[in-house]
């Protein structure tokens, strides 16, 4: 193994160890055992010290070396401590009584005397001969001399028993720890994982080794592990849920244990599977719960998980393989000889065997064991505690699996995403089960941690990857790189100090009357009413750990914390007067008893700056010129959605009268017909059995004409539950009167992704949901198909009966009428793609490279961005192609690949010239909140500048295409029309073909129809530019009672009595498939009247207003398309929806706006929401 070592450090390293808890004894022991085994390097090359903290809240400093260091030395030396401190105390307060003494014995020194107390070791008995006596207390003596002496006799001792404040203290001042580089956590409690690393790096300015806080609250919370890795592309973990215990007022439950309460109301898996404690480490309260185990055994393994804390993290058992893969950052030169970090996976792999065959999974005895475990003398075990009680009982395990090509890139792959993802540092380790038929691996935890000795599971995979001795020049390797961020941090601290100085100097000579005095506008903490001690810490110290961002006057300096411990809230802010003097409070320095020894009092700081400055940053965000113009444009949206409503009603009253009157429209036929069955099907709500379909997205417009279909398709037997998140529990289609149930459930983005899984579980064993149909927003679509595929695999236990498939039609999962319905009875259908295959197709480069890799025609060039780096390179490398190539005119779009409704419509090019006009750009991005990163990249697609776009919506089923519109399309797209593209038909049926026997899913897709040559004659090209595997709002063309039947039927797989005839054999994929719904030629043009209505205004009025709906139409254009053309949310029979959507809906959620100080652009009426900047 090669080391770069960074250039411009010092040599020796100055490195401080920090060991201990101040949690429990155990995870003081196991601290101080890998503390103690960490390679101790030479003088020379490093200069060590230990700060080691015990569970009462004292702290000990070493020097060097701590290998001769046992636990019972500091229990002796911390009960003499305490014992000298009661006798010092009792000689204050009871000298007037000492007199009464039956005895004293005087100490030596500068000790106090102590008075005769029963339970002090220093008393001799009166009772005693004088001899006795003088012989007791010569053995008192050099026992007291023995334990106090324990600790002093070692010579590297330098500080004892003091408090954390004292510690950090004496670390800044010291001379001896002054300038170190270097903070290596042996901690390996939660506290110790995340706080006490914050503390180091904000109050000493001293980089800490390894993975920071923020990391490490994630990665030490297995949920929070959970809710990250779901979403990484490419990476696989169990399924699972997570099990709390909250507050129950449910009065059936009130006899249960809370345990038991979470179990019958949150645990929804079946076993087998692994229950976990959600905050712990070595496999504390780790159980496996079989298949066979009965309810009280499944109870007794959750209540020791629920033993360790409040959250317990339940996850599928995968049986096969266990294994660990590690990866290591180091410092290397990159393609322009510059230095850069590179993360590399360690070669090495272990896999653990577990001989016991009931057992197939490590557990706390795989791990550390007890030495005291067959000692039954409690006496003698109090007597001898030692780190000797905890040794490694590691379970048989190899360094040189067999692990194939593919099985170790995937190891590799997903180790590399997962440590990006978690925002891992310097080194990581993470846990597999890799599935014993499958051979699929999935990450089961992720350990972030090292202890830096030959005994840790990285040092050995390095020494097994690259030889002996290898690992010590790795470990010397991240230190380096810890150094160097530490001399980068100094660096910054002093600008920092540069910056204060200046502007105290200017505001010295140009203000003649100046305070001595400069003080923080907000206390960082209030000051111990304990009585404790404080340490002083000078101006320069605090100010070094902020970082300037504006002076908003002569006098005032804001400065923001360079770390914050808080994950949900940004860093926070203090502002300082320079004419103040600056007074810091007190800091807790005496944490020695129990409850000041909770490292929550770090977190604490952070928290508290948060909350002290809300108030004043609130009121400062909502003063400004542009959120008050927002609150004013959303107040006059609010008004005229209000008095829009008689012109809605009109319109209903209008096209109401129209189809009642007109006997020869269709609209009439299916108004009357569908009239007729509503009322039959209330009529016989509970007779027969129902078949539940459960349809998401219930504030959207297609959500809303979807469940119509489905209702139609068989009103007598489906019954619908319409669902959306808690925000738009104000949907107008819960006044649908096709809609039996309207719920809500958790947002999977802003709220909990696995809450909401949980919630549609629920609404389906509520509801008895047999068809599953989810109608996806952008940010849910991987969601929804992670459900569904939970749905489909949660069928009831039933065998499909062969004959109720038609067998003329059995490979394309289609159903005749009859059967259909007592087919859905015994099992689950979902019609959404794999979750694999959504990710894959809802990413706009991975999509291209799926193409490409069927060989499907048009598909254009395309290149993924994760930096703004990334995208200078590129953008010279196409500007070197265009140079050398001067007849290309090739352009690139640089667009997101998350939805991004502030970026979406730039379409800035590439190659740009302007390098500064490209610059700007990209910081626009990042200061609106969606700057191109590694876990958030760009992609860049070829440009093509003249062509059509087109939109199609299509239901793909068994490899073939069963229902496909497509229309004109545009950015923000209202207006509806079918037309007929044979270019995009044919290629939209080859598409389809690549998907799957296995595919059931409705899908849009976006196209460029590139202009045909008139010199070559050739026909028109097909360019598809991405695929959104979710319903189209353009389906809503299907606006008759026939049409929106047969939608509904070929969704739910009921083979449509009528199909369209199909046009002539393609000569893309040789012809058109059997039965593709289309809608007729006849069909109406779509609009949304609430749109149509704001448009009417002129456009200087809509500037003025803050209307942003395009441009103006004519007063005459208005008319003839209320007279021709119809409302996407209208139908006569079913007419509350759309004046509930136009003016109840969007309404309140206007209101809502209104009432934060969140930014917003416009309303959209098919969605059904405000866009908001950084909203879903």
């Amino acid at each position: 193994m090669t080391a770069v070592m960074p250039a411009n450090t010092q040599s020796p390293l100055r490195v401080l160890h920090v060991a201990g808890s101040g949690c429990d004894d155990f995870y003081f022991k196991v601290s101080l055992l890998y503390s103690k085994a960490a390679w101790v390097f030479p003088k020379e090359q490093v200069t060590a010290y230990y700060a080691i903290g015990c569970p009462d809240g004292s702290w000990f400093l070493f020097e060097n070396d701590v290998s001769n260091i046992e636990v019972e030395d500091f229990a002796c030396y911390l009960k003499e401590h305490n014992q000298t401190q009661h006798d010092k105390r009792l000689s204050k307060t009871d000298t007037r009584a000492k007199s009464r003494s039956s005895s004293v014995i005087s100490t030596t020194g500068s000790e106090a005397c102590s008075t005769t107390c029963t339970s002090s070791p220093s008393v001799v008995s009166s009772d005693l001969t004088p001899h006795q006596q003088e012989q007791a207390k010569n053995v008192l003596i050099q026992k007291k001399a023995n334990t106090k002496d324990l600790l002093k006799t070692k010579k590297n001792l330098i500080l004892a028993v003091g408090s954390l404040g004292e510690l950090l203290a004496f670390l800044s001042t010291a001379k001896q720890t002054q300038n170190l580089d270097v903070v290596v956590p042996h901690m390996f409690d939660f506290p110790g994982m995340t706080s006490y690393r914050a503390l180091f790096e904000d109050m000493l300015g001293i980089s800490v080794c390894g993975p920071d806080n923020v990391h490490n609250v994630v990665a030490q919370d297995k949920a929070l592990t959970r809710s990250v890795l779901q979403e990484v592309p490419g990476v696989k973990i169990p399924k699972g849920q997570t099990l709390r215990i909250v507050e129950n007022t449910n009065v059936e439950m009130k006899n249960l244990s809370p345990v038991e309460q979470a179990v019958k109301q949150q645990l929804h898996m079946q076993p087998p599977f692994v229950v976990k404690p959600a905050r712990e480490d070595n496999s504390r309260g780790v159980g496996l719960v079989k298949k066979n185990d009965s309810y009280e055994a499944m109870l007794a393994k959750i209540e020791i998980a629920f033993s360790y804390g409040d959250t317990v993290v339940v996850e599928e058992f995968i049986p096969g393989r266990e294994m660990r893969v590690g990866v290591i950052q180091e410092m290397a030169k990159n393609d322009l000889n510059e230095d850069e970090i590179v993360t590399k996976p360690i070669p090495g792999m272990v896999e653990y065997f577990m001989m016991n065959p009931d057992m197939p999974i490590r557990t706390e005895t795989d791990k550390l064991t007890s030495t005291d475990s067959n000692n039954n003398d409690n006496e003698e075990k109090e007597k001898k505690p030692s780190t000797n009680n905890f040794v490694q009982t590691k379970c048989a395990r190899t360094f040189t699996p067999e692990v194939s090509p593919e099985l170790r890139a995937n190891l590799e792959r997903q180790t590399a995403l997962a440590f990006q993802a978690l925002a891992g540092r310097d080194y990581g380790l993470f846990d597999y089960r890799v599935h014993e038929e499958t051979g699929e691996a999935y990450i089961i935890e992720c350990c972030s941690f090292w202890s830096f000795s030959p005994i840790s599971a990285i040092s050995l995979l390095l020494e097994n990857s690259y030889g002996p001795n290898s690992f010590q020049q790795a470990v010397m390797n991240v230190w380096q790189l810890c150094a160097i961020r530490t001399q980068e941090m100094r660096k910054n601290d002093l600008e920092v100090e540069e910056v204060f100085e200046a502007q105290k100097e200017r505001s010295k000579n140009s203000s003649s009357e100046i305070d001595e005095e400069m003080e923080v506008e907000q206390m960082l903490l209030s000051p111990d009413n304990s009585g404790s001690g404080s340490t002083e810490l000078s101006s320069n110290c605090l100010r070094a750990r902020f970082t300037p961002l504006v002076a908003d006057d002569e006098n005032d300096c804001v400065f923001k914390t360079s770390t914050s411990g808080n994950l949900h809230d940004h860093s926070p802010v203090i502002r300082f007067n320079i004419n103040k003097k600056l007074e810091l409070p007190e800091l807790p320095c005496d944490i020695t008893s129990r409850e000041n020894t909770r490292t929550g009092d770090v977190q604490q700081l952070a928290n508290t700056i948060a909350a002290v400055n809300f108030g004043a940053n609130f009121l400062r965000s909502v003063c400004t010129e542009e959120v008050v113009l927002d609150r004013l444009r959303c107040f006059v949206h609010i008004m005229l959605l209000l008095f829009l409503l008689p012109v809605s009603f009109l319109y209903a009253v209008y096209n109401y009268c129209l189809v009642s009157f007109d006997e020869n429209s269709a609209q009439h036929l299916s108004f009357r017909k569908m009239k007729k069955l509503m009322a039959r099907s209330v009529r016989n709500k509970q007779d027969g059995e129902k078949i539940t379909i459960l349809v998401t997205g219930g504030k959207m417009s297609k959500a809303l004409h979807l469940a119509r279909c489905l209702k139609r398709a068989d009103p007598k037997k489906i019954s619908i539950v319409l669902v959306e998140t808690k925000k738009y529990w104000v949907s107008g289609a819960r006044f649908s009167n096709v809609v039996d149930h309207f719920e809500s459930v958790a947002d999977p983005v802003r709220e909990d992704a696995e809450q909401y899984q949980r919630d549609l579980l629920a609404l389906c064993v509520k509801y008895n949901v047999r068809f599953f149909v989810p109608v996806s927003s952008p940010v849910s679509s991987v969601h929804d198909a992670r459900f569904g595929e939970t749905f489909r695999q949660s069928t009831h236990q039933y065998s499909c009966n062969a004959h109720l498939w038609n067998n003329s039609d059995k490979n394309h999962a289609c159903l005749d009428h009859n059967s259909w319905s007592q087919l859905l009875l015994h099992q689950n259908q979902a019609v959404c793609l794999r979750p694999e295959l959504c990710e894959q197709l809802d990413n706009k480069h991975t999509f291209a490279e799926f193409c490409n890799k069927n060989k499907l025609p048009g598909i254009l060039q395309s290149f993924m961005v994760k930096s703004d780096d990334e995208v200078l390179r590129l953008n010279d490398k196409l500007l070197l192609e265009k140079e050398q190539n001067t007849s290309s005119n090739k352009t690139y779009v640089l667009k997101n690949l998350t939805y991004d409704p502030i970026h979406r419509l730039d379409l800035f090019q590439l190659p740009c010239s302007d390098q500064e006009m490209l610059e700007d750009y990209l910081e626009k991005v990042r200061d609106d909140g969606n700057a191109i990163s590694a876990t958030e990249p760009w992609q860049v697609q070829e440009f093509v500048a003249d062509g059509a776009e087109y939109s199609a919506a299509l239901l793909v089923r068994g490899g073939e295409c069963k229902m496909l519109t497509v229309c004109e399309s545009s950015a923000s797209q209202l207006n509806y029309a079918h037309v007929h593209v044979p270019e995009i038909e044919d290629w939209v049926y080859e598409f389809s073909a690549k998907l799957g026997a296995d595919c059931c899913a409705l899908i849009c897709m976006d196209f460029i129809l590139a202009k045909a040559s008139t010199t070559s004659g050739k026909s028109r090209t097909v360019h598809p530019l991405e695929c959104n595997p979710r319903l189209h709002s353009q389906c809503s063309v299907f606006s008759t009672y026939k049409m929106q039947k047969q939608l509904g039927q070929a969704v739910l797989g009921i083979v449509p009595k009528q199909a369209n005839s199909s046009p002539k054999n393609s000569p893309v994929c040789g012809g058109k498939p059997k039965q593709v719904l289309q809608p007729d030629e006849h069909c109406r043009q779509l609009f949304f009247l609430a749109n149509e209505v704001l448009k009417v205004i002129p456009v200087c009025v809509q500037t003025s207003m803050g209307l942003r709906y395009g441009n103006s139409t004519s007063l005459t254009d208005f008319v003839h398309r209320m007279c021709t053309e119809q409302d996407a949310d209208w139908d006569p029979a079913d007419p509350l929806p759309m004046l509930f959507r136009n003016h109840f809906q969007l309404p309140l959620l206007l209101f809502s706006t209104l009432l934060s100080t969140r930014a917003w652009k416009k309303c959209d009426f098919c969605i059904g929401k405000v866009v908001e900047t950084g909203g879903d």
